[in-house]
């Protein structure tokens, strides 16, 4: 396994860990602690079935084709959790209708062989686009519209995560959603350290900050 990818699962580790610390103090930290946790948990499951699903005949059968479909559940849970993330942090709503639209394109993608290759990379394309603008759309609302609002460290995470997907939409992926994988990795990276960062300076002044017993 090249250093990059090594980097990228022990950051998603140490971020989903520092991510429940912050929970224990500030209980709306939750819904990021859980999609940070999705995320990071997705990322080792896959490892352990996309080596079968890579080698097996297609089009897919039997329980390959069950992990397929298990496979766009996860994939397309990047997007819509984060989404869902966004709602609940950025418009202080219930997300219900992203969940409601996660399992509608869930199930039409459940239609294989004919969403596959490169129909399902343009679904998966349209969902990333879709869902990155409306979690921008969140933050303008956010900014504009709710002046009682509280940024706080979810906040922070969650506009560098849309930042970093702003980045990735940049790319000029002519060669497919996939062609670029590699630059989604070094990308994550960075994410990922900013994110342990902020995690640990709010957990290093909360310390500092604690009243001293006499």
């Amino acid at each position: 396994m090249e250093p990059v990818r090594i980097a990228h699962h022990v950051l998603a580790v140490l971020l989903v860990a520092v991510a429940w610390l912050v929970w224990r103090r500030r209980r709306d930290h939750l819904a990021l602690a859980l999609y940070l946790t999705f995320m990071s948990a997705g990322d080792f499951v896959r490892l352990c079935y996309l080596p079968h699903l890579r080698s097996a005949p297609r089009p897919y059968a039997g329980w390959h084709l069950l992990l397929s479909h298990a496979d766009v559940l996860l994939v397309l849970g990047w997007s819509f959790l984060f989404a869902a993330c966004m709602v609940h942090y950025f418009l202080g709503r219930r997300p219900t209708a992203i969940y409601g639209a996660y399992g509608a394109i869930w199930l039409i993608c459940l239609n294989y062989p004919l969403v596959s290759g490169d129909v399902y990379a343009w679904v998966l394309r349209a969902v990333s686009l879709g869902c990155l603008l409306l979690s921008w759309a969140c933050i303008g609302y956010a900014v504009l519209r709710r002046a009682a609002l509280r940024p706080g460290l979810a906040h922070l995470v969650l506009m560098l995560y849309a930042a970093n997907d702003v980045v990735l939409n940049l790319i000029p992926w002519a060669k497919g959603f996939f062609g670029y994988w590699y630059l989604v990795r070094y990308s994550n990276v960075v994410l990922y350290a900013a994110c342990c960062g902020a995690h640990l300076y709010v957990l290093a002044a909360r310390r500092h900050a604690a009243p001293v017993e006499a």
